[in-house]
C-alpha cells in the first residue's frame, strides 16, 4: 500500500498494472485507517478552499462523492480486512477517482469491476484505465455503426449473399 500524502495527494491504493485484470488488494489496519481517513478529510477541505487549483463542477462533485464513499466504507472499521470483495472494489475505484481528480489526471485513474465468467456465477476482477475504457467504448460504438450502415443481404431475391 502506498500511503496517502497531503503534499502529492497520493492515495493508498493497490498497484495493478493498467489494463490488466487482477484482484483488488487493499490492506490497511487500525491506526492506518484512522490516519488515512484524516488525510482524506484534509484533502477534501483543502480542495474546497482551492488549494489544488480550480475544478469543474462535475469534478468537484465527483471528488466530494468519492471522498464521502471512502469515508463511509472505512469509518468504524479496524481494517480493510473487514470489507467484502465488492466493498474493496468500491474503495479502490473511489480512491483512484479521488486521486486522479486531485491531480487533474482523471483519464489515468484505474477502475475495477466484478465481471461474471461465462456460464458461472463466479466473478473475476477486471481493472482498466478510464482512457482505455473510453477507447473500447468508442471502438464498440464505431463497430456497431458500421454494422448498421452495411446494406443487408436478403437471400432469395435473385442475388447471392
Amino acid at each position: 500500500m502506498l500511503p496517502l500524502l497531503l503534499g502529492n495527494a497520493t492515495l493508498a491504493q493497490p498497484a495493478p498494472a493498467a489494463d490488466e485484470a487482477e484482484a483488488v488488494e487493499i490492506e490497511m489496519a487500525g491506526d492506518q485507517v484512522a490516519e488515512y481517513l484524516d488525510q482524506v478529510r484534509e484533502i477534501l477541505a483543502l480542495a474546497e478552499r482551492g488549494e489544488y487549483g480550480r475544478f469543474r463542477a462535475r469534478d468537484r462533485d465527483a471528488l466530494r462523492n468519492n471522498g464521502e464513499k471512502i469515508i463511509a466504507l472505512l469509518t468504524d472499521r479496524s481494517g480493510t480486512d473487514e470489507l467484502s470483495l465488492h466493498q474493496k472494489t468500491e474503495l479502490h475505484n473511489a480512491q483512484q477517482s479521488f486521486e486522479a481528480i486531485v491531480q487533474h489526471q482523471r483519464e489515468n485513474a484505474v477502475v475495477c469491476r466484478q465481471v461474471p465468467k461465462t456460464g458461472t456465477r463466479i466473478t473475476s476482477t477486471q481493472c482498466s484505465s478510464v482512457a482505455t475504457i473510453e477507447r473500447e467504448r468508442l471502438r464498440a460504438r464505431e463497430t456497431a455503426d458500421q454494422i448498421i450502415r452495411q446494406p443487408s443481404c436478403i437471400s432469395g431475391e435473385g442475388g447471392s449473399c
